[in-house]
């Protein structure tokens, strides 16, 4: 009698380094350093893969992921700073709440908005104020939270 193989799905960081390993990304460098940076900016972050990409979301503070690394098309690679992927009605405005002095924020909507970096000298040359920008929404998205009813 055969018997049916099952797969165990992988899920938080063994997914990301599973997707990692797989990945024929050729700025694979940057993503690596971006994923680090994302980490070490707040000790809540915790990581997925979501919509095929390296996700992250907060352990603690907020319901949903914060942060997703858009690597497609090939070639591309962006930080999408972001409240989960279910619309709010209204959406909150967060451009008043997280200053980006360095200019690197490019708004799509008042709850979304991405951080271009292209390879790793934009990692090494963003960072920074990325890591500035991540702090600030990572605060906005605890407060939303914690004003819910």
């Amino acid at each position: 009698m055969a018997t049916r193989s099952t797969r165990t799905k992988l899920t938080g960081t063994a997914a990301v380094e599973a997707w990692l390993d797989a990945s024929d990304h050729p700025h694979l460098d940057a993503i690596r350093a971006l994923r680090r940076l994302i980490l070490q900016t707040d000790s809540r972050l915790r990581e997925d893969v979501k919509w095929n990409a390296p996700s992250f979301f907060l352990a603690e503070g907020f319901d949903d992921h914060v942060a997703t690394l858009r690597v497609a098309p090939r070639g591309v690679l962006q930080v999408i700073l972001h409240l989960g992927a279910a619309p709010r009605s209204p959406p909150p405005a967060l451009a008043g709440r997280v200053p980006d002095p360095a200019g690197v924020l490019r708004w799509a909507a008042p709850d979304r908005a991405s951080v271009d970096f292209g390879d790793l000298q934009g990692v090494t040359e963003k960072g920074p104020a990325f890591a500035a920008l991540l702090q600030a929404w990572v605060a906005a998205a605890c407060a939303l939270d914690e004003a819910k009813p």
